[in-house]
């Protein structure tokens, strides 16, 4: 089996790819972006490629994993459904998004997509999800 792709009402989520490797350092290198995440310090190209891409593309073969969100054909964020870190056996939902793509419902939307997917196609009887405390728009 190989990760699905998705279409929302305005964006397409397309499995997580080494094609996506730009983007995401760039994704990373804004520092509101990584604000909650790593107090504002950038993912480097190289930790990309040795510890984050392996482990961003570790589910090719499930119903779940990373996906790159797209709208209008630009890239804007990705979104993962994988293993919870609290708990193996339910899927934990998380997503980061650029800056342009904030304030418009997108985080929402394309969660909503995910979380009906883990219920109504993977029988998943929970998905977690966490924030940083101070990211109220998040949360």
């Amino acid at each position: 089996m190989t990760e699905p792709s998705f279409e929302t009402a305005r964006m397409q989520l397309r499995p997580l790819a080494w094609t996506d490797l730009d983007a995401l350092v760039e994704l990373d290198a804004d520092p509101e972006v990584m604000r909650y995440i790593s107090g504002g310090v950038a993912n480097s190209r190289e930790v990309y490629i040795r510890e984050l891409m392996p482990r961003m593309l570790a589910w090719t073969d499930e119903p779940f994993g990373f996906f790159s969100a797209w709208l209008e054909a630009e890239f804007i964020g990705w979104f993962h459904l994988r293993p919870s870190v609290a708990d193996p056996s339910i899927l934990e939902l998380g997503y980061r998004l650029r800056r342009a793509a904030w304030g418009r419902g997108l985080a929402t939307e394309g969660s909503r997509h995910l979380v009906r997917h883990a219920f109504d196609q993977l029988g998943q009887s929970a998905v977690d999800a966490c924030a940083h405390p101070d990211n109220l728009a998040s949360m």
